[in-house]
């Protein structure tokens, strides 16, 4: 194994990859208040419920306000969107539309 010496690894430091962003510090919400995205299809989460707002609202961010039978959304100006009641257990989509499903039966007209 003649000629196989190891080379000596150096320690210099490196130098960062990246700069570290400076991103605003988070706004301070009051209690019982969150805040969320709403998807590009205008649903967001909230306890593993999909919700449904508006569509032409996708991107923004809405502040959540939770009570024990109720939720209500509100946009960044405090405009009220959307105010639902807590579904029944089990219930993992909500809307404020026609319910999901076939329709009843036909009726004459």
């Amino acid at each position: 194994m003649a000629g196989t010496a190891r080379r000596q690894r150096t320690t210099q430091p490196r130098e960062p990859r990246f700069e570290a962003a400076n991103h605003p510090s988070a706004p301070t919400l009051p209690d019982g208040v969150r805040l969320t995205r709403i998807r590009d299809n205008g649903n967001f989460f909230v306890r593993g419920i999909l919700f449904h707002v508006s569509r032409t609202l996708f991107g923004t961010l809405a502040n959540l306000v939770e009570a024990e039978s109720s939720m209500m959304v509100f946009d960044d100006q405090g405009t009220l969107l959307i105010e639902h009641q807590w579904p029944a257990p089990g219930t993992k989509y909500a809307d404020s539309a026609l319910p999901r499903g076939p329709r009843g039966p036909r009726r004459p007209r």
